[in-house]
């Protein structure tokens, strides 16, 4: 994992690309991610779903707290699953919780899924 510099400017608004996961194939657990993050107004996370290798994107607002991501998809039998990953965001860097799937009745810990690929700082 590494902290790079790659600003972006449209129409007065600043993006810098602050952080990318050397390998976001790879499971995730919960951890924290630090950074200054003390100039920015917004962060943008870019994840990676699992084993889809499908990428989105999020932006979450400063100083919130235990803001979770939610993706629904269905598996081969056509069930939907919900998955949840818990992001808060603070002047001191990107807190990740662990992500957690369930179909309705069960629950489970799913690191290989909703992966932080990319965080920016968004500023206006």
């Amino acid at each position: 994992m590494s902290v790079i510099g790659s600003p972006l400017t449209l129409g007065g608004v600043s993006v810098d690309l602050l952080w990318t996961n050397s390998d976001p194939s790879a499971s995730f657990a919960a951890q924290t991610v630090a950074l200054d993050l003390s100039g920015y107004s917004m962060v943008m996370i870019t994840f990676v779903w699992g084993s889809a290798g499908e990428w989105f994107t999020q932006v979450f607002e400063m100083d919130h707290k235990s803001i979770a991501f939610r993706a629904d998809r269905a598996n081969s039998g056509g069930r939907l699953y919900n998955c949840i990953r818990p992001v808060t965001t603070s002047s001191t860097g990107v807190v990740f919780g662990a992500a957690t799937e369930g179909n309705g009745s069960s629950t489970s810990t799913t690191n290989g899924n909703i992966i932080p690929a990319k965080i920016y700082g968004v500023k206006f």
